[in-house]
């Protein structure tokens, strides 16, 4: 996460807008009129006193879900392990916490239309 509001700006683009290696010409100029349009929205509404809470991306979503998914998970073995009086070792925890670390350091989703190189 950044404080820079450039660079914040700049993530946001590249992760909504931008997120195909080569978009075509139509497709970069749509998604710049999204954007203008979203900046224009966004002004008008701190300009009425408006606060605007910031948008969750895609990936945010997908790193929300990801994380209760495993942490369901987890807890269901942790209750398994209770009334099977297994007990949960460090490399457990670690392994549940490597997961959760994975999900976090998550850039960007391969989406199926993505050039692969």
């Amino acid at each position: 996460m950044t404080t820079n509001t450039a660079e914040a700006w700049h993530n946001r683009l590249r992760t909504y807008a931008f997120s195909h290696l080569h978009p075509d010409l139509g497709r970069f100029i749509h998604e710049l009129q999204i954007e203008h349009n979203s900046q224009r929205r966004r002004l008008t509404n701190l300009q009425n006193g408006v606060f605007e809470p910031a948008e969750k991306n895609n990936i945010q979503l997908w790193k929300e879900e990801a994380i209760v998914r495993e942490r369901g998970l987890f807890n269901q073995y942790l209750q398994w392990s209770a009334v099977n009086n297994i007990t949960i070792t460090h490399d457990n925890v670690l392994q549940f916490c490597v997961k959760i670390s994975t999900i976090l350091k998550t850039k960007r989703l391969v989406d199926e239309d993505d050039d692969v190189d």
